[in-house]
This record gives C-alpha cells, structure tokens and sequence, in this order.
C-alpha cells in the first residue's frame, strides 16, 4: 500500500512562499490551474472538495478552506516530487528534502 509521504517543513515553506510572491492575478491564476489540474487528475476528490465547500454559508469561510486544500495538495505531491528525485538520484545524506 502506498503511503502519504511526511511532508518536511522546507516543501512547506517553498509552497507558501511560492504562493505568496505572485502578484494578485498571477496568482488567482496559479491556483485556477491548480483546481483545473486537480480535477483532471482527481474528479471524485475535487467533487468530495467541492461538496464540503458548499456546505458553508460564508464566503470567506470557503476561501478559507478551499486554499487550505490547495496548500496542503500541493505540498504532499510536491513532497513526493522531491522523494522520487531523491530516490532517483540516490542521494543520501543531509538533504532538505
């Protein structure tokens, strides 16, 4: 069974970080490509994800959540990213990720 990888905290800073220094449309942008990519890849996931978005009434409260879901999506494959590369490269040793 393949497992979740532990996300460490420097893929979780890179992704904040990323996030965060794009401009105000290059932004919405990224993760409007981001929510395409997701539902492409994961339709039952993203129509679960949706759902429990519905279910809240406040509009700041859904934001809230859906960039929640976002982070947290991206930093587990991003994690896995950088865990094949690792593996790939069997590189050993200190490395951040």
């Amino acid at each position: 069974m393949t497992r979740l990888p532990l996300v460490k905290k420097e893929i979780a800073y890179s992704m904040k970080a990323n996030i965060e220094t794009r401009k105000s449309g290059e932004r919405e942008a990224y993760l409007m490509g981001f929510w395409d990519s997701l539902s492409y890849e994961q339709p039952d996931l993203t129509k679960m994800i949706f759902r429990e978005m519905e279910e809240m009434e406040n509009p700041t409260h859904q934001g809230f959540f859906l960039q929640g879901v976002c982070f947290v999506y991206m930093s587990l494959q991003s994690q896995l990213e950088a865990n094949e590369f690792k593996e790939k490269w069997d590189m050993d040793g200190d490395v951040p990720f």
